[in-house]
């Protein structure tokens, strides 16, 4: 499996010295299937992420993405400024160590998986980028955490699940 990434991702991991080992709950492989209550279908919970850490990282940035949705890539979970010395986050941790920007839903959270009944699997991206320094507090969104990013990516890292309704 490939990693497919939005054109504005793909220019920031370029760069990168180093490949992140990440692991999403319950995925033994890249492209198995997430669990339901992960989904609109049960609880919606975000699973349990964790990845192999960077020597030198000051902060890392988790961006989750569907790019199988209708209306383009859906992002599910938008973090970052998570500590260096982290290297995993549920979801009751992840507000209290990192900064939420909005999903594509408009809440600064996680957006469960929904995609639309009887369509093909769809893809779900977890990516984890180690960065050389914190960002700034006061970014408003992905566009403005990208620009922040620039120049300043390690090493990424990603999983990816399916799900379907």
């Amino acid at each position: 499996m490939s990693l497919y990434t939005p054109m504005d991702l793909s220019d920031l991991i370029k760069s990168s010295r180093e490949y992140i080992k990440v692991e999403v709950e319950g995925l033994t492989s890249t492209g198995d299937k997430l669990r339901v209550e992960f989904s609109c279908d049960s609880i919606g919970r975000m699973p349990n992420l964790s990845w192999s850490r960077v020597e030198g990282a000051k902060s890392y940035s988790i961006i989750s993405y569907d790019p199988d949705a209708p209306i383009g890539i859906f992002y599910h979970l938008v973090a970052y400024n998570i500590p260096g010395n982290v290297n995993s986050v549920t979801y009751s941790d992840l507000h209290k160590i990192a900064i939420l920007l909005p999903n594509t839903g408009g809440k600064r959270d996680w957006y469960p998986l929904c995609p639309p009944r009887g369509h093909k699997p769809h893809r779900y991206y977890f990516i984890v980028l180690a960065l050389s320094e914190e960002l700034p507090r006061n970014i408003e969104d992905l566009r403005g955490l990208i620009a922040s990013m620039r120049g300043k990516v390690l090493a990424y890292g990603w999983n990816m699940g399916v799900f379907s309704r």
